[in-house]
């Protein structure tokens, strides 16, 4: 099987999506066969154990066996650079990316919409949302996309609401009918309140369109929610004070501008558009052989 192995994999790179078991896998064949190429993207939770509560193994080990590590991130280079003192040569920031999008969302400015999308685990904090709006005093709308453990308890939650709040749980939707909803409907704010992310796709896909964004000051997300696309809010938010600035926000209008929308598209395309993102991570996979 070595000689097999050896035989097969000299002009190869062995591409994993995930920093996971395949990555372990990989890294013992290559204690047999040294010339064996192996790369990595890491996002969040298949790096941070403080994201998944659990210990990932073997860390030393696979790190010192891949050759490159794509982090979809700047904060995750940091974090495998701090953590694990791996040389900052051998980490390269390649986001991820969409398609470029043409249209911005439709904009209602009478109407205060905010829209999030996740999984509903603990992580999320999606409870958290909820606090935010019983201190809003403007009839609001919030739809949340997703579904999981927490969708009974955010039920029960939402009943206590006051009549100027409409929350609707929105449940497991298809990623084509999510992104068809964002372009197709007038969105105030896209918020996330999450303890733990890598920079969330949900993020690129809100701003993709114009959409103003909110987002808690933890892990990636500062690279995605900037003064330029809206604004980062404390990891220990007071939900007063962000309903304090979704209502002066709305009642000021600039939000609803196109040059303020235009603004917020812009710079997804600049960092998150898959065309140049995706051919610079094959560049530099070429560049392995």
């Amino acid at each position: 099987m070595q000689k097999e192995i050896e035989s097969n994999t000299s002009d190869s790179v062995f591409y994993c999506y995930w920093f996971n078991q395949w990555v372990f896998i990989l890294s013992i064949i290559k204690t047999w066969d040294s010339s064996l190429k192996i790369v990595s993207r890491v996002h969040g939770s298949d790096y941070k154990e403080e994201q998944t509560k659990r210990t990932l193994p073997f860390r030393y080990f696979q790190l010192s066996k891949v050759n490159y590590i794509f982090s979809v991130s700047e904060y995750a280079k940091k974090y495998l650079i701090d953590k694990f003192k791996v040389k900052s040569e051998k980490i390269i920031v390649s986001r991820l990316g969409l398609p470029n999008v043409s249209q911005l969302s439709p904009v209602c400015s009478d109407r205060l919409v905010i829209i999030s999308c996740s999984s509903l685990i603990p992580l999320k904090r999606v409870n958290l949302i909820p606090e935010i709006l019983k201190n809003i005093t403007l009839p609001v709308e919030w739809r949340h996309f997703g579904a999981g453990s927490e969708l009974e308890k955010l039920i029960n939650q939402n009943t206590e609401l006051p009549a100027n709040v409409k929350a609707t749980m929105m449940g497991h939707v298809e990623n084509e009918k999510f992104i068809q909803y964002l372009g197709n409907n007038p969105v105030s704010f896209f918020i996330n309140v999450s303890e733990n992310e890598g920079i969330p796709v949900t993020l690129m896909e809100a701003s993709s369109f114009g959409i103003p964004l909110i987002g808690t000051d933890v892990c990636g997300i500062p690279e995605i929610v900037t003064v330029e696309t809206g604004t980062l809010i404390s990891f220990n938010f007071s939900p007063k004070e962000v309903a304090g600035y979704i209502e002066y926000a709305h009642k000021s209008g600039e939000i609803y501008t196109y040059e303020y929308r235009k603004k917020v598209q812009e710079y997804c395309k600049k960092f998150f558009t898959a065309q140049s993102n995706y051919t610079q991570l094959a560049i530099n996979l070429s560049e392995l052989n």
